[in-house]
């Protein structure tokens, strides 16, 4: 046993210290896409958050965070009623000098059942829609209740 359990160990200790290789991968560049975070919830205002996405290896200056918010986008949503309510840009302090921008309106907030079409459009004219729908909910606690354990002098059990 003592022998086997050495071998076992030994060969263990080889594929861990025997398996390097470094190995070089090139990663094509491209070119920043638009990020969109959107929430809308029951009882609360929709926000929508427009960033450009950053490459993954590259050095992430504070400058390119501050320039990575996308800005001055046509932002609006259709109710499924039809009425369209547009979103307005708002910066959010975070220190001093430095915003965060969020699209938001208080003339909406969301409902359950209801359908929602996000619209945008950027200054440079692309445009995006996306569509939701806030459920109602199924599953509602209709008791709550609670017994004491039962003796049991063995706590393995």
């Amino acid at each position: 046993m003592k022998y086997q359990l050495f071998w076992v160990a030994l060969l263990f200790g080889v594929f861990l210290i025997g398996c390097e290789k470094d190995i070089n991968l090139s990663v094509n560049e491209v070119s920043p896409k638009l990020v969109v975070d959107a929430q809308i919830e029951n009882g609360v205002a929709p926000t929508v958050v427009l960033t450009k996405s950053l490459g993954y290896f590259n050095t992430i200056s504070p400058q390119q965070l501050l320039n990575m918010f996308e800005r001055n986008a046509v932002v609006s949503i259709t109710v499924n009623n039809g009425n369209t309510v547009p979103l307005q840009e708002t910066a959010i302090p975070l220190a001093p000098g430095v915003n965060a921008y969020v699209y938001t309106t208080n003339a909406l907030v969301g409902n359950f059942n209801t359908t929602y079409r996000l619209n945008i459009r950027l200054a440079n004219g692309e445009k995006y829609t996306a569509t939701t729908t806030i459920p109602a909910l199924t599953k509602t606690m209709d008791s709550l209740w609670w017994q004491p354990a039962p003796q049991n002098p063995d706590p393995s059990r």
